[in-house]
């Protein structure tokens, strides 16, 4: 099967060769792989390798790769899948090395793990590659899976890809973000010896720190000045439609922060024209601080500037999926969603638990928004809110203790 598996993947890579001539973005991804030399320099330290697909995925791993003891146990590398996230990852004292994953054919992951001579390989999530993981096992180098989440669908549990499986279930240890990862597991044939672990999400820990150092933004308290708040966080067009006629609603003492998904010229024009009747102020202008809206036009804000909101709609849902909604419930913020959620446990979750209200179309939205408006409604969900994230915190003590304890066994070169 792996044979099998190795010829499509040429065919594949064949053909993007072919479309790369045409798109710079196809061409970029190759060239970033020609001549990478991973000879590292470990100084004594055993080589850990975290493999992130892109941006999101790295981020889960930092409350591991900041603990003072990884970083004195371990040499750390991160390699990634995409230019993005290995273009936009800080890992400026986090991480002593950073590689794109080179392309998962036979001859490259031997050179890769030649040079780069890991004693422990880490996948995070997800993105598996299965000629390096047929290599990693030959050469008995201890592979673990962080943050692993399955789904019923999930292409990897259908019948033709269970030699592929029982690959993952050769993994010396799996952490896992739910119990329901685990029973999709079992019932696919999870061995009963094999080291496995329920221990939350990593995004929890990650989230609860960034909100606990969260930048205050005195431009925002002066804009709020006393009132409430309603962040639009994440939104798309078609959602931010919705609330065209919904803003004129608000009372007086209720501002919206739109924090859109497209921060481009292009797209902050039509914002402008869609909520014409009202005074807006963008984050790349001058202060008003009398202005009915304020719009985000700008990455890297939203973050810290949930801890202004008294609630939140987190766009994305209506379309693809769900965006980003740890950074607003962290801060207690109830949140509304479009239903597009099943792939977002922690959507469904905090659906259940009555802080998360998912809607179908502009009227169910304007019902829960005015609904909301109501501090005897909303404060005791704020509360819920902040409780659950706060006991949701802790997914990385059991992946550190098992780091801190690692001895590394790799066989002779």
């Amino acid at each position: 099967m792996l044979r099998v598996y190795t010829s499509v993947l040429r065919i594949a890579l064949l053909f993007a060769k072919f479309i790369s001539v045409f798109s710079g973005k196809v061409r970029q991804f190759f060239d970033v792989r020609k001549s990478q030399d991973f000879q590292v320099d470990s100084n004594g330290r055993k080589v850990i390798c975290f493999h992130c697909s892109s941006l999101g995925e790295y981020q889960m791993i930092i409350p591991l790769i900041s603990d003072p003891v990884v970083h004195e146990q371990y040499f750390v590398a991160i390699t990634f899948f995409s230019p993005s996230g290995f273009r936009h990852a800080q890992t400026e004292g986090l991480a002593d090395a950073k590689f794109y994953l080179p392309m998962d054919l036979p001859a490259k992951t031997e050179a890769f793990l030649d040079q780069l001579k890991p004693d422990l390989f880490v996948f995070v999530k997800y993105d598996f590659w299965f000629n390096l993981i047929s290599e990693l096992q030959k050469r008995k180098i201890e592979i673990w899976l962080v943050n692993g989440l399955f789904r019923p669908n999930q292409s990897l549990l259908r019948w033709y890809m269970k030699p592929f499986l029982k690959m993952i279930f050769g993994f010396d240890y799996l952490f896992l973000q739910n119990e329901k990862s685990l029973k999709i597991l079992k019932k696919h044939g999870l061995p009963n010896d094999i080291k496995v672990l329920v221990n939350g999400d990593l995004r929890d820990d990650r989230v609860y720190d960034l909100c606990m150092n969260a930048e205050k933004l005195e431009r925002i308290e002066r804009w709020k000045n006393g009132g409430k708040v309603m962040i639009m966080g994440s939104s798309w067009p078609a959602e931010e439609l919705m609330f065209k006629r919904i803003y004129q609603e608000l009372p007086d003492d209720f501002k919206i922060l739109i924090a859109p998904h497209d921060v481009s010229l292009k797209h902050i024009k039509e914002i402008r024209q869609m909520f014409s009747s009202a005074t807006i102020n963008l984050w790349s202008e001058p202060e008003n601080a009398d202005s009915e809206i304020l719009i985000l036009d700008t990455i890297g804000v939203l973050g810290s500037a949930y801890q202004y909101g008294e609630f939140a709609f987190i766009g994305g849902a209506f379309g693809k999926g769900l965006h980003n909604i740890l950074e607003a419930t962290t801060f207690g913020l109830p949140v509304i969603c479009g239903p597009n959620i099943s792939k977002f446990p922690e959507a469904g979750e905090f659906q259940q638990l009555g802080f998360l209200f998912v809607v179908r179309d502009e009227q169910e939205l304007e019902f829960r928004i005015t609904e909301l408006l109501f501090d005897s409604v909303r404060k005791p969900l704020s509360e819920l809110a902040k409780t659950t994230m706060l006991s949701r915190r802790g997914a990385k003590d059991e992946i550190l203790k098992n780091l801190h304890s690692f001895t590394g066994r790799r066989m002779p070169a």
